[in-house]
C-alpha cells in the first residue's frame, strides 16, 4: 500500500499532524510520503514541492474564500 499526505507545510497544527501520521506509518513499513509546499524538517519521504504559477495569481486575488469571516 502506498500513502500519499498533501499539506501546505510540515509545521503548523495539521502539517504536524499529517507529519506524525506519516512518520508513525514509515516506521510500521508503509510505503507513505508527504508532500507539502513549505518543507522544514528532515524526515525521509518528505518532499517540497513547487507551486505552479497560475497559483500565485490566484493567492492574490480577493476571493471571499481567502478571508477568515
Amino acid at each position: 500500500m502506498r500513502i500519499v499526505f498533501i499539506s501546505q507545510s510540515d509545521s503548523g497544527g495539521a502539517g504536524l499532524a499529517a507529519l506524525r501520521l506519516h512518520c508513525a506509518l514509515m516506521s510500521e513499513g508503509v510505503d507513505s510520503w508527504l508532500l507539502c509546499f513549505n518543507k522544514s524538517c528532515t524526515e525521509k519521504n518528505v518532499i517540497a514541492v513547487n507551486r505552479p504559477f497560475c497559483w500565485k495569481i490566484v493567492e492574490h486575488l480577493p476571493l471571499p474564500i481567502y478571508y477568515n469571516k
